[in-house]
């Protein structure tokens, strides 16, 4: 059902490379959406991914939902990309703006703060608030972020 071919062609690894892996820990919600306009194969580099149990068609338009710090960011976009995994797939969404990339880029950033908190928490035993934790993870990691 699903066309996992990349977009892209040879270069599909590269292209993948460009789209921030969303926390597999961390929760994501979608849903196909109908209505938003066409032609949005056209739109910028890089977006989102994440790992589905669900197939996709490219081109398919989805919302997805990202809570986070006890709120929840929507965003829309399509699907640039699949590939099949042995228990899944991983998704590559396109965003339908670039204030949309950019609005999803803070709140992966927040998610990667909020696991590295975490994570601090049960590997080291220290209890971190969020702004210790943001402090140490920018210093760390911010600078491999991946722009959008």
């Amino acid at each position: 059902m699903s066309d996992t071919r990349d977009t892209q062609g040879d270069d599909g690894a590269s292209r993948r490379r460009q789209f921030m892996r969303h926390p597999s820990d961390m929760p994501i919600t979608f849903r196909r959406r109908a209505g938003l306009s066409s032609g949005l194969t056209n739109l910028g580099e890089g977006g989102l991914c994440f790992r589905s149990a669900c197939a996709f068609e490219l081109g398919d338009e989805l919302e997805l939902a990202i809570p986070v710090l006890g709120d929840e960011s929507h965003f829309q976009g399509w699907v640039a990309w699949t590939r099949k995994r042995a228990d899944g797939y991983d998704i590559g969404v396109s965003f339908c703006s670039t204030e949309e990339a950019h609005r999803a880029r803070m709140v992966e950033q927040l998610c990667r703060i909020e696991a590295y908190r975490q994570d601090v928490q049960q590997a080291e035993g220290r209890n971190l608030s969020s702004e210790e934790a943001a402090v140490e993870w920018i210093a760390k990691f911010a600078a491999d972020f991946p722009d959008c």
